[in-house]
């Protein structure tokens, strides 16, 4: 959910390339040294007891078998492991990278992070947390403070000044609805006569 998928897949197939070569690398000489001795025992069944070839050769296939097992199940965990590692460690980032994002946007208005309780930097989300909430409180208690200082001359360029201000501050924190003295002020000043009108009386 959280994750970046391009980067989980690429991080498990290097897991995986890793994991292949320690695995050749271990596998190649032992198989050689068993395949020599399987070879010994099986001339020296030969010569001395035939009736043992058949056990060889069960042992054979049976040691094969083994360390085919053993590898695939190997692979297998380390994929696994690989994909709760990246879910773990990369969704917080990402989280954070998208919330950070979305700050950057204006969104002030979008509530704290959230993740799963088994993620990793949780102290790190934590205190991320604490610092929005109160820049936050910071902000709504900014927009309060100048809400309350509205320029009394409603044709001056600092009232539009204000009231761009207070929309864009009020579209950040997500109000839906302005306070009422600006929906006051915005309803006067559209019922105000133009100046042409008067004119034309």
């Amino acid at each position: 959910m959280f994750i970046e998928r391009r980067f989980q897949i690429r991080y498990t197939l290097a897991m995986i390339l890793v994991t292949f070569i320690g695995i050749a690398a271990a596998l190649i000489p032992t198989m050689y040294l068993v395949q020599q001795n399987f070879d010994l025992f099986t001339e020296l069944a030969y010569q001395n007891n035939p009736g043992l070839i058949d056990s060889i050769q069960r042992e054979r296939l049976a040691t094969y078998y083994i360390v085919g097992s053993v590898s695939v199940s190997v692979m297998v965990f380390v994929i696994i492991l690989a994909f709760r590692l990246t879910s773990s460690i990369v969704g917080p980032l990402k989280v954070l990278r998208n919330h950070l994002r979305r700050l950057c946007r204006g969104h002030w208005h979008q509530g704290p992070l959230t993740v799963r309780s088994k993620d990793e930097f949780q102290d790190v989300l934590e205190t991320y947390n604490y610092f929005f909430s109160q820049y936050k409180r910071h902000m709504q208690s900014e927009f309060d403070l100048i809400r309350r200082l509205e320029p009394e001359d409603k044709k001056s360029g600092l009232y539009r000044e204000w009231l761009n201000y207070m929309t864009d501050r009020r579209e950040q924190l997500g109000y839906l609805e302005p306070p009422a003295e600006m929906k006051a002020t915005s309803t006067s000043s559209t019922d105000e006569p133009s100046p042409s009108s008067h004119r034309a009386s």
